[in-house]
């Protein structure tokens, strides 16, 4: 089954299942290929998946348990951020060259190439050569191992209705800080919201797939234009840091560029930000509910009951 809530499991039920079958999926990858350098970005694709599920439920999780997965998750990503990043860097210098490239040699910049080129290779040996994999698989077993206390005393829509106004209203209000402040920073916590809500929308994609799927999409293009605007400000800063040894002409050349693909990048994000978050956190979630209990058969009326709707009405403000 893919990341997704089934329509007749209860969500106490749908989220084991998910949180068990991504934890699960994460650690076949390491056995589906020889080399574990490529497995390592399909893993903490699984890591984020199953963070954005834990997210999800945290208002209905005991919050010694949310910590403490939530601690271990982090753990488990960081150990493979390194190579993740070594990688990245190189892709991003690719993808910036070619976006320029009517502009550029046919081999632009050969002295920074050859610098990222070993520089990944060198994260590359030293991932290989350290225990990170055994220690990712050894802390993914034991975070299954907690699924179990995954329970959530609320049901249906009440059960997920409280992550989805947190997570919509916290992407809203990134939206308007980088607005006002647009440092890089701002711009990554914006896209850290931004593709905890794409994949939260994924989990309860089936109930309307023809309209929460153009959505999906939309999400995940904004989370391209910030995750590309977050590389290439990474790039540059190593660039101009002691990370890489290249010539200076080059990088000079090279980070002038970065800074005009950064600026198209968040002027797109912007554009279709102010679009994704147009609603105010309340009516998108009524809508998504809507959805939800058409798609359950839930009876819409039993979720307004007063004692339940006035704290999501004040979360959602």
């Amino acid at each position: 089954m893919g990341y997704r809530f089934k329509r007749k499991e209860s969500i106490d039920g749908g989220v084991r299942r998910t949180g068990c079958e991504r934890i699960q999926r994460a650690l076949s990858r390491f056995d589906e290929v020889a080399d574990p350098l490529e497995a390592v970005h399909d893993v903490r694709k699984d890591i984020k998946k199953v963070r954005a599920l834990l997210r999800l439920m945290s208002h209905g999780l005991p919050p010694k348990v949310f910590r403490r997965d939530a601690r271990l998750l982090r753990k488990t990503a960081a150990l493979l951020a390194g190579v993740r990043d070594a990688r990245v860097k190189l892709q991003t210098f690719q993808k910036v060259t070619e976006h320029y490239q009517r502009q550029l040699d046919n081999r632009p910049f050969p002295g920074i190439h050859k610098a990222l080129e070993v520089y990944c290779d060198g994260q590359g040996k030293l991932f290989l050569e350290s225990e990170s994999t055994t220690r990712v698989i050894d802390l993914l077993h034991k975070i299954e191992g907690h699924v179990e206390d995954w329970g959530i005393d609320a049901d249906e829509w009440l059960a997920i209705a409280p992550g989805f106004l947190s997570t919509y209203r916290r992407g809203r209000r990134e939206h308007e800080l980088v607005q006002e402040k647009p440092s890089a920073k701002n711009f990554h916590e914006w896209r850290k919201r931004v593709k905890d809500l794409g994949y939260q929308l994924r989990l309860v994609r089936g109930a309307w797939p023809e309209m929460i799927r153009p959505t999906i999409e939309a999400v995940n293009q904004l989370g391209e234009y910030l995750g590309d605007d977050h590389d290439a400000a990474i790039l540059k800063d190593d660039l101009l840091g002691d990370e890489l040894s290249a010539p200076l002409e080059e990088v000079e050349a090279l980070a002038a560029l970065i800074d005009q693909r950064q600026r198209e990048l968040r002027a797109c994000a912007l554009i279709l930000g102010a679009r994704l978050y147009a609603e105010k956190p309340g009516a998108f979630c009524d809508r998504l509910r809507a959805y939800w209990c058409q798609w359950r058969r839930v009876d819409a009326k039993v979720l307004d009951n007063a004692d339940v709707a006035l704290p999501l009405r004040q979360l959602a403000a």
